[in-house]
């Protein structure tokens, strides 16, 4: 695989000519946010690893996403990038108004013959865009073009192309998907490996993968699947599944490959010995004295043939043509299109019953004693003539080797008058009432729109019986009719379940670790603090789970909800417990997987990001079952389970799991560390018929062990770690940095010049004790200093005791969000006491600071003008106030 080279791509804007305006745009387009489009009911973005280019490819459907692989693959393909940039469209719509938009959806194609934008659309959306916006889209045949887009591409110089799913081959997706990783991970294929390989295709001209895999045993899979996707070794990925080893094909260079392929019809024809006159049609090819030849017409006495040059023609007895195709004189091409279809019997006995085979059996043994000359009465139930017309059809059954009991079938299940036999008016009033009155989301009853249809055929003297209107009902329903009525979640259970994603493609991989899915769900049981025995949060599990062999590949448990620190954790968990990556995560469009550091994890570890569609459960229905499959077998079997909680009323202070719990979080990772890696993981699958360990360990076996996804923790060291709140700390060159609720310290970083520092800090989510600083273009380790951890002597033990301190903190900060209210109900009431206190002895300081001065006499100053004492007396003895002081 070549990497992408600008300098080829600036040679390409001189050989072509492309306009500055052009250039301008496709060098931005580099520069430019990468696309990510949210998940809808029908498309599921996906993020890929592209080696080829060297970032992140986003796809927004399935279709895309096979169409990024084919480019990847694609020798001509020089590079390509999503949404490139914005294409402005100009056309006249509806009443000659000009309609102007900006359009981004697809990719540019860089390939030695242009430039070329290409948008994917199923064949089926482009029928349907023909006929919604006929201004827009124009259908030719079985080709549909979109000319405003054609001309806005063309006027910079690119070339449009409105592609669909017709366009690509299922097998080479496929193996596209099972090869990628080789590429992606960049895995290089030996020197002395290739010396090898050449010497081999100097004898061989070709072989197939298993007779080249045996010729040098003691090379892995891993070398023959990266010698097959880098190209080292040729093949036509299109033809066969790189598994099938036995058929599928390798050849010493392109010109074996290319002369293969041209006889490769030649190949495949082979002489049948069950001809019959219907497999003759228009079309089919044929091959006379080694000269191909098309049916352009097939009738049950004669066959026209057209030679390959379109100008000969031949005119053959069919009955001749069936005899030469028994004798192998004439061949027939076998064709992928033509292959008969899967989900039909192709065989005289299609519609046969039991009672049809015995009946056929029982004329056969009538006519043998009807030939003996025997003539009971038994076998003179039939007529002589029926006996010859039985005779003509044993006769004609030896000529043309055919199955003599299927010739006498009776074929009972044709016979009858299957035609309608209602009147096409009301069949029409009822397909018109249903649509009108019944398909809407006011979800009127059946016996109500029965009575609209009446009123309706009455006008017109027709009725209908309720049976057959019910019936119609039923045999007419559909997942549309359910969106109509109900909406499209509710829906969503009468969809049709897909068990492939394509005929040939499995839904769940080819290989282990090939996808993976990552979800969240409440844990239905209780916990206790392990230090003070106060119950906490309902524990959350985040889990991986392999979608091919079912095998649970790591888990973490959190008494926060659900965040993007919980998915870090687990993946960190899996490489901890496997050393491996999938090639894909595959998760629900839940915000946390949607994060930055989620994204940056995905990237460094070279995982592929795969959204489910929005409110699609079927997606991830094996990581759902799997959780309904704990839950039952253990949680709800513990101490403290919240089972209860369905029955709320039935709650009483001696059944309340608040009460009842008596699980710490450390004893609850215990128990279901056990129960995923050693009673699940060894229990028989009832789909895999064997457990999820030795299917995981077998198919690693046959598929190739994959080294080049082994990961370690050291490798992850920082760049996979979550950030912490905020991303950045302040460092105290005394204290270190505070996060998590401690402090963390480095004794490199304890000099005042990197004091007041702000500096991106990420923690480790498997061991909590450690969190990174980048400082001075180094990231320094940081050391807990607390005593919290220290008691704690294992790994996963630390990872709850820093979930058991977290989830403490929201009770703390509760406790002291009330504290600070009390304190301040308490420092506003002292404050208005000590202020009125404050306020009087300033009244009575007043009061002293003005009172009187005596002399030795005991009079008043003359200098002060005040009252005498016997002044004083006299007023208040005129207020009545004897013996008592009166204040004022």
């Amino acid at each position: 695989m070549d990497q992408f080279d600008a300098t080829k791509m600036f040679d390409l804007f001189d050989k072509f000519d492309l306009p500055a305006r052009a250039r301008q745009l496709i060098v931005e387009g580099f520069n430019r946010p990468a696309r990510w489009t949210e998940p809808t009911p029908v498309k599921a973005p996906a993020g890929l690893c592209c080696p080829k280019m060297g970032i992140v490819i986003n796809t927004a459907d399935a279709l895309e996403k096979k169409a990024a692989f084919s480019y990847l693959f694609d020798k001509n393909v020089m590079g390509y990038l999503d949404s490139p940039f914005q294409l402005h469209v100009e056309y006249r719509g509806k009443s000659d108004k000009k309609v102007q938009q900006n359009f981004a959806q697809g990719f540019l194609v860089i390939t030695p013959v242009g430039f070329f934008w290409d948008e994917w659309m199923s064949f089926g959306r482009q029928i349907a865009s023909c006929k919604s916006n006929p201004y827009k889209f124009t259908r030719d045949g079985d080709v549909v073009r979109c000319p405003p887009r054609e001309e806005a591409a063309q006027a910079l110089g690119i070339k449009y192309r409105l592609r669909s799913e017709r366009d690509l081959n299922e097998v080479s997706i496929r193996n596209f998907e099972y090869l990628r990783s080789y590429l992606v991970d960049e895995v290089v294929v030996p020197p002395w490996f290739r010396s090898e390989l050449r010497e081999y295709f100097e004898l061989n001209g070709y072989s197939t993968l298993h007779e080249l895999r045996e010729a040098f045993p003691s090379r892995s899979k891993d070398d023959f699947y990266a010698a097959i996707a880098d190209g080292i070794i040729t093949t036509d990925l299109s033809m066969e599944f790189v598994r099938e080893e036995h058929t599928f094909l390798v050849f010493s260079d392109q010109a074996t490959l290319e002369s293969y392929q041209l006889a490769r019809p030649l190949a495949f024809a082979s002489p049948r010995r069950d001809w019959s006159e219907w497999r003759f049609r228009t079309g089919q090819k044929l091959y006379l004295s080694g000269n191909p030849f098309t049916i352009i017409s097939a009738g049950s006495l004669e066959l026209t043939l057209q030679a390959a040059d379109g100008v000969d023609c031949v005119r053959l007895k069919t009955r001749q043509v069936l005899n030469d195709l028994r004798a192998g004189t004439i061949l027939l091409a076998d064709e992928q299109t033509e292959e008969a279809d899967p989900l039909y019997l192709e065989s005289e006995w299609r519609y046969a019953s039991e009672k049809e085979r015995e009946n056929a059996l029982r004329k056969i043994e009538l006519l043998e004693r009807w030939e003996a000359g025997e003539r009971t009465k038994e076998v003179q139930e039939y007529s002589d003539r029926s006996y010859r017309t039985w005779r003509k059809i044993k006769a004609d059954s030896q000529i043309n080797g055919t199955d003599l009991v299927a010739d006498f079938l009776p074929k009972w299940s044709l016979k009858g008058n299957r035609s309608v036999r209602i009147d096409l008016r009301v069949q029409k009033a009822m397909e018109d009432i249903i649509k009108k009155n019944y398909d809407k989301v006011i979800g009127r009853g059946k016996w109500s729109v029965f009575g609209d249809l009446c009123r309706e055929l009455e006008k017109e003297g027709l009725s209908v019986s309720k049976q057959t209107f019910l019936k119609f009902i039923v045999k007419t329903r559909s997942f549309e009719r359910d969106v109509r009525r109900e909406g499209r979640k509710a829906a969503y259970q009468t969809k049709p379940f897909y068990w492939t994603l394509d005929r040939e493609t499995p839904v769940h991989g080819d290989f282990p670790m090939q996808m993976a899915h990552i979800d969240h769900t409440p844990l239905e049981v209780k916990v206790i603090s392990s230090d003070m025995g106060v119950p906490l949060a309902q524990p959350i599990l985040t889990l991986i789970m392999c979608a091919f062999s079912r095998r649970v590949l790591g888990f973490y448990l959190s008494l926060i909800s659900a965040r993007y620190i919980s998915c870090l954790a687990a993946v960190l968990d899996m490489i901890k417990r496997y050393g491996k990556v999938p090639v894909g995560l595959i998760f629900d469009g839940g915000s946390e997987f949607g994060g930055l550091d989620f994204g940056n994890m995905c990237r460094h570890l070279r995982i592929d990001q795969q959204s489910r569609p929005a409110s699609a459960c079927r997606y991830g229905s094996l990581l759902e079952r799997g959780f309904e499959v704990l839950q039952d077998d253990l949680i709800h079997q513990l101490i403290g389970n919240t089972k209860i909680y369905e029955n709320y009323r039935q709650i009483t202070p001696e059944n309340d799991p608040k009460k009842t719990a008596r699980f710490t979080l450390p004893q609850l990772h215990a128990a279901l560390e056990e129960y995923f890696f050693e009673i699940y993981d060894t229990r028989s699958h009832g789909t895999l018929l064997t457990s999820p360990r030795a299917k995981f360990e077998l198919e690693l076996d046959r598929t190739g062990k994959r080294l080049h996804r082994t990961r370690t923790i050291d490798s992850c060291i920082p760049m996979a770690f979550p950030s912490v709140r905020g991303q950045t700390r302040t460092i105290d060159c005394q204290r270190g940095i505070r996060t998590n609720y401690g402090c963390y310290r480095n004794p490199r970083l304890e000099h005042p010049q990197f004091h007041g520092l702000k500096v991106p800090v990420r923690y480790h989510p498997v061991n909590p004790k450690i969190v990174y600083a980048f400082v001075k273009n180094e990231w320094f380790p940081m050391h807990f200093m607390g005593q919290h951890f220290d008691l704690l002597d294992s790994g996963f033990k630390n990872i709850v005791g820093l979930e058991e301190r977290l989830a403490l903190q929201l009770p703390h900060r509760s406790s002291r969000h009330q504290s600070n209210m009390e304190a301040s109900a308490l420092i506003e009431k002292f404050n208005e006491s000590a202020t009125s206190e404050f306020d009087e002895m300033n009244v009575d300081a007043l009061q002293e600071h003005n009172e009187p001065s005596y002399s030795e006499e005991g009079r008043v100053s003359e200098k002060e003008g005040g009252r005498s004492i016997e002044d004083e007396m006299a007023m208040l003895a005129q207020g009545g106030f004897l013996g008592t002081r009166h204040e004022q």
